[in-house]
């Protein structure tokens, strides 16, 4: 009887396949291919489009995430910034 197959939780498959997309755009100036993503992520090819379904949408889930983390960093500058003028006025 042939060994079970390993589970994979699925949200930490999805987060290795971005990570490893960010990392080959990053170094290969903007060329990708999910081939080169799954591979690096360690998963297969098969998975990387089962999460995605093409390159573009993994570039769209890319795109995306950075947005909401631009989002969460213009958003806690303001808050930042409204904090230390009602600092200021206070002292």
């Amino acid at each position: 009887m042939p060994a079970p197959a390993r589970k994979r939780d699925s949200k930490a498959s999805r987060r290795s396949i971005m990570e490893a997309a960010r990392q080959l755009l990053a170094l290969g100036g903007g060329d990708l291919a999910m081939a080169w993503v799954a591979r690096a992520a360690g998963v297969s090819q098969g998975l990387a489009y089962h999460h995605f379904g093409s390159k573009e949408g993994l570039l769209n889930a890319l795109g995306i995430g950075m947005i909401v983390i631009l989002g969460i960093r213009m958003l806690f500058g303001l808050v930042r910034q409204y904090l230390l003028a009602y600092l200021v006025r206070r002292s």
